[in-house]
């Protein structure tokens, strides 16, 4: 029996992996619409092939945001001269790393080296934001991840 090479193992468990997440992406959009059917049954043809490639136009209801986005991490109203607005934000978590020199201390108390120990720390930034009026989406915006 011919052992298989490693490159060949290496890449069929890539390809599974791959569909693994790909199954992973796409499962919370399958289970969202599935959770919400007649919502989604009531969209227009047009409006329902945005759904599925998970994006978002105006004029959409909140149920379709909630199928292609999910919930909100936070929802508020924002009340103006005119009418009020509904705003859904969606918050992502990341980590930063802060640099931090310790010195390394020898004998006698002495020291003449640092080493390099950074510490991390968990954050939150705005990710996306939808605003409905009216409870129909007038805008929406993705933001960048902070750069620091």
């Amino acid at each position: 029996m011919r052992p298989v090479s490693t490159s060949r193992q290496w890449t069929g468990f890539v390809a599974a992996a791959a569909l693994i997440f790909a199954g992973c992406q796409t499962s919370g959009l399958a289970r969202r619409k599935a959770e919400r059917i007649e919502a989604y049954n009531s969209l227009d043809a047009k409006a329902r092939a945005k759904v599925d490639r998970g994006e978002i136009q105006a004029g959409m209801d909140t149920n379709a945001v909630f199928i292609v986005w999910g919930g909100p991490t936070e929802a508020r109203t924002v009340v103006g001269s005119a009418d009020a607005e509904m705003v859904w934000d969606y918050y992502k978590p990341f980590t930063r790393e802060h640099p931090r020199w310790v010195p390394r201390y020898e004998r006698d108390g002495y020291y003449s080296t640092f080493d390099y120990q950074p510490v991390m720390t968990s954050h939150s930034y705005l990710s996306r934001m939808v605003v409905f009026k009216g409870g129909r989406v007038v805008r929406w915006r993705d933001f960048r991840p902070p750069a620091w």
